[in-house]
């Protein structure tokens, strides 16, 4: 075993550069990642239907309060779609997303509030 093996691993990120974008799946792991400049950023594990498990870095504001708002846990089934971006003044931009938590025990998923506007684009639809 070489000390680089750790580094030829894939990056199992998901990142959400599209409007579109979307993962859904059981939630495995929570803990909050400090960045380089010492920012904290909640960090969800999301283990897929197909196996695979890729981390979110919610590191978006609207995506941090959302996840807040639905305090998601462990074990629960979680479905993020990045919506659309919206245009700031000073030429900012921020990210919108649509958010649906399924509770470990309910079969009803529980949506975060859609923005008007977004595309058709539903969490709820990919728990």
């Amino acid at each position: 075993m070489s000390i680089w093996d750790e580094f030829r691993q894939a990056d199992d990120r998901f990142k959400f550069e599209t409007p579109g974008d979307a993962i859904a799946g059981t939630i495995t792991g929570l803990r909050v990642a400090t960045m380089p400049d010492n920012t904290r950023i909640p960090q969800l594990t999301i283990k897929r239907d197909d196996g695979t498990e890729s981390s979110v870095l919610a590191s978006q504001s609207q995506l941090q309060r959302k996840l807040a708002a639905l305090d998601p846990q462990a074990g629960q089934r979680i479905a993020i779609s990045f919506t659309h971006v919206e245009q700031l003044q000073g030429g900012k931009t921020m990210k919108h997303f649509d958010i649906a938590l399924k509770p470990a025990d309910a079969s009803t998923p529980q949506p975060a509030a859609a923005n008007a506007g977004a595309p058709s684009t539903s969490a709820a639809d990919l728990i």
